[in-house]
């Protein structure tokens, strides 16, 4: 939750901004962008952690069948956040955040289960876990 919640502020930070000026609200977002980045990245699995630190892990309890322990990488959900700050800041300098985003499309396939019909992305990825699909995960 903590990184939807980051990268969702940075997202709002940097959408504020007009493409062709950059606002002081430019540069915070791109430090909580690469707050986010430093912070939350688990290099070991070209993903993110849900919390910072990575080795925190509360109770979820917003599970229907009841509370769990935070997994070792985020759910979809909260990776969207992020995805959609690297996205804006594709508007800025396509140069230099293509790597970035390049990372992202390759992190966000690994949610992708492609055995089950329909196919489509499930909550958490796929050689981590199986794990539910949802509506929302899989329109965004």
């Amino acid at each position: 939750m903590r990184l939807f919640i980051t990268g969702f502020i940075a997202a709002l930070l940097l959408k504020s901004c007009s493409p062709v000026e950059q606002t002081p609200y430019y540069d915070k977002g791109e430090e909580v962008f690469n707050l986010v980045w430093d912070k939350y990245r688990i290099h070991h699995h070209k993903l993110f952690s849900e919390y910072y630190p990575s080795t925190f892990a509360p109770d979820l309890t917003y599970f229907q069948e009841g509370s769990r322990e935070a997994q070792e990488v985020s759910f979809l959900w909260p990776f969207s956040g992020l995805f959609s700050s690297t996205n804006i800041l594709m508007e800025f300098d396509p140069d230099r955040y293509q790597p970035y985003l390049d990372s992202m499309v390759i992190a966000v396939e690994m949610y992708y289960d492609s055995l089950r019909k329909p196919p489509g992305y499930q909550a958490y990825p796929v050689h981590l876990d199986y794990s539910d699909r949802y509506y929302d995960d899989n329109g965004l």
